[in-house]
């Protein structure tokens, strides 16, 4: 049975309390807000129930979320459905360290995307004109940020090790196709279905110009892992037009997955002692190259 730390409910505290100054700042009003999600960013629906409100915890992330909220409307210029900022004024919000964004609440419907459908709406996305100024992705920075504040030395010297050698190969991987807007961190997770069952993209912090094939790797990772059904990502790969998992450059990109989904994790391990048990199975597996993984779903 796991333990919850006190990190965890201090955390949640601190995120109420950014929230209430956001929204005074803005107009807006932070009764009875409701936790939507609790993890790298805080997301919170507001008591109207039209608008969320996103904490993101570091002021070195001004540049991305810049770079989301200026895309998101680049996007839907070009008939990409995906999260509108709200009109509050001038965002992000600063409080403390934190940046806090708002944007329309989305009516989901009580169907979630399937991984087909998630297909279809990169398929739209990767197809969009590059804007100017896009920059490219880098797709272990994130990775290199968490680890900054997580896990023991030992863990970090791993990890960063093991950075540093994928982006060295990352570099040297040659792609199909020219780069071109992608989501950065493309899971069915980050998509949301509407009550009118249109797809919408979600949480575009990631977003940058890149090797579409970026885009498929999430999904493949979780197939490789078995953590979808073999069926759901045959749908995926079909519906997309290419199985990721057949290209030579698969190999790289889902080894910087990996890294991605254990330093994801790192966070929550210390407000869960299962989740504390599973990041250090992870890191014996990345450190000895134990194939295959055995690494269990959070």
């Amino acid at each position: 049975m796991s333990r919850a730390l006190p990190h965890a409910q201090d955390a949640l505290r601190e995120a109420q309390g950014t929230l209430v100054r956001a929204c005074a700042v803005v107009g807006l009003d932070a009764c009875d807000a409701t936790l939507l999600k609790f993890g790298e960013n805080v997301t919170y629906l507001l008591g109207n129930g039209t608008i969320v409100a996103r904490i993101s915890a570091g002021l070195d992330l001004a540049p991305q979320t810049a770079r989301e909220l200026r895309v998101t409307e680049w996007l839907r210029r070009h008939g990409v459905p995906a999260a509108r900022p709200a009109e509050a004024g001038a965002q992000p919000i600063v409080v403390g360290e934190s940046l806090v964004t708002f944007w329309e609440a989305v009516q989901a419907s009580p169907q979630p995307p399937t991984l087909e459908q998630l297909a279809g709406a990169l398929r739209r996305l990767h197809a969009v004109p590059v804007p100017d100024g896009l920059a490219s992705i880098d797709p272990l920075w994130i990775v290199e940020r968490r680890v900054r504040s997580e896990g023991s030395a030992a863990e970090r010297e791993v990890i960063l090790r093991r950075c540093h050698q994928l982006r060295a190969a990352y570099h040297r991987l040659e792609f199909s196709g020219s780069p071109c807007v992608i989501h950065g961190d493309a899971h069915v997770h980050n998509v949301l279905r509407d009550d009118a069952g249109t797809v919408v993209l979600m949480d575009l912090e990631h977003c940058g110009t890149g090797p579409r094939e970026w885009d498929l790797v999430p999904t493949a990772a979780h197939d490789v892992m078995g953590w979808c059904p073999r069926a759901e990502y045959r749908a995926f790969a079909e519906a997309y037009g290419v199985d990721v998992t057949a290209s030579p450059t698969f190999g790289v990109m889902n080894a910087m997955r990996e890294l991605l989904m254990l330093s994801f994790l790192m966070r929550r391990a210390r407000s869960d002692t299962r989740i504390a048990a599973e990041v250090r199975r992870r890191v014996v597996t990345i450190r000895d190259d134990i194939v295959p993984r055995g690494w269990v779903a959070f």
